[in-house]
């Protein structure tokens, strides 16, 4: 059932769908007002404090439900304008287009070898301006980029933000989900998912081999950060898109891991930098943050160790479900939302939920133009196949991983020349203590 929120947002979405539409022929920038917004929650029943059609209608909560919503839902209207102007290239195009067929068997051959080293993360690490700065003290150059070798273009373009931005870190070789064939291949890594999973309503479909490439690619960095014992890390996707300029955007980290260690007393285990929120945040803790609701997204995220250790869990690897939502799955304060609760309790039950997440009300990073339409995770890519669907197969040790592996992104990160230097399902069952 869905409750008054959320069918708040999916307005929200139509309206700016609709403004995304106008803005093709119109010469101005179209935006939806908060007045507006405001306007459309009256619309839907909800009892007002005030005649007034000013902010002082909402409560805090909703005050700050609204700011994120508003920025989420610019970047889908910017987005759904870049579908409509690049529907054709979308719908018929991949990146295996105009690429050569002994370059499509290697990417595949290296997809399989990377599946192959899950959760190891040393052989895949590619480090990115080793002479930039750090980005807060806390930090350091712990600054992760999920990144897939078949996606060059992407890869540069990250590398790009990073440089611009004068930011040290590491580029991820990512796990891809090209390259799981069979559902024998989770399994040999000591992955699976979910007895039954079908995704929130708002998608209402199994795990895709995209998805659980993402959710492993993101696995082998919280291995990587419990192994290295790294206090904090910035992990990334590679279609981020950092807002304002390289000082801002540390002022702004700065300014959030400061009022977390002041209003939560440092213990918190996730703190987003961009969300997209499907029910009202539980509460605001500061000027700037929030405990937040369901919410959809990993483009960006703090993490700190102890958040590593929780997320490490056997069972979880084991019983995957959509990243996005194991991270409200997981969280310490319940759902509450009659829209979404039914769905996180089906899951709950079986986990630890004690993860202490944190959002930023202003995002600091939002994924760059045409994401959603170009995602790896997407539904509507050729080459993404439900794992559900997958044959049963025989494992990675029947797949012949002596094949020399190649990695032909080098010649794309050549071009920032001295900033980069490349190196070579089962029952759900109780917590399982994390991974050595």
């Amino acid at each position: 059932m869905w409750d008054e929120w959320v069918r708040v947002r999916a307005t929200l979405t139509f309206v700016c769908i609709a403004f995304a539409l106008v803005s093709l022929i119109s010469p101005r920038d179209s935006v939806l007002t908060r007045e507006a917004a405001i306007k459309i929650f009256r619309s839907l029943g909800k009892p007002a404090n005030s005649s007034s059609e000013s902010l002082c209608s909402l409560t805090a909560e909703e005050e700050t439900f609204l700011a994120t919503l508003e920025c989420c839902e610019r970047t889908n209207m910017r987005d759904q304008t870049y579908l409509l102007q690049h529907v054709g290239e979308i719908s018929e195009r991949t990146e295996y287009d105009g690429v050569d067929v002994q370059t499509q068997h290697q990417w595949l051959r290296n997809a399989r070898a990377r599946l192959a080293r899950f959760p190891a993360l040393d052989d895949d690490l590619l480090p990115v301006a080793p002479g930039g700065k750090e980005l807060v003290e806390e930090i350091g150059k712990n600054v992760f980029v999920v990144s897939l070798e078949r996606r060059p273009l992407k890869r540069r373009d990250a590398v790009r933000r990073l440089v611009e931005s004068r930011l040290g870190g590491y580029i991820v070789n990512a796990i891809d989900g090209d390259g799981i064939t069979t559902k024998a291949d989770l399994a040999a890594i000591g992955a699976g998912v979910f007895p039954g999973y079908q995704g929130h309503d708002l998608h209402n479909i199994s795990l895709t081999t995209g998805e659980a490439g993402c959710f492993l690619s993101h696995y082998s960095i919280w291995h990587h950060i419990h192994k290295n014992r790294l206090p904090y890390a910035l992990v990334l996707e590679d279609d981020f898109e950092i807002l304002g300029s390289p000082e801002t955007f540390r002022e702004g980290i700065r300014k959030l891991l400061d009022e977390a260690k002041a209003s939560a007393g440092g213990k918190w285990d996730i703190l987003y930098l961009s969300r997209y929120p499907i029910t009202v945040d539980h509460k605001r803790i500061s000027r700037s943050l929030v405990i937040p609701g369901f919410s959809y997204w990993t483009v960006a995220y703090i993490i700190s160790l102890n958040g590593a250790r929780k997320l490490l869990n056997k069972d979880g690897v084991r019983n995957m479900i959509g990243l996005d939502d194991w991270f409200s799955v997981l969280s310490k304060e319940p759902i509450e939302s009659l829209a979404c609760a039914p769905y996180t309790d089906r899951y709950r039950r079986f986990f630890a939920c004690n993860l202490r997440r944190l959002a930023a009300i202003q995002p600091l990073i939002m994924p760059a133009k045409g994401a959603f339409w170009l995602s790896d995770t997407a539904k509507m890519r050729k080459n993404t196949r439900v794992i559900d669907d997958l044959p049963e197969g025989k494992g990675l040790e029947n797949y012949d991983l002596r094949l020399p592996v190649v990695r032909p992104w080098r010649k794309t990160l050549r071009a920032f020349p001295g900033s980069v230097a490349c190196r070579a399902g089962v029952k759900p069952q109780g917590l399982v203590e994390v991974v050595d």
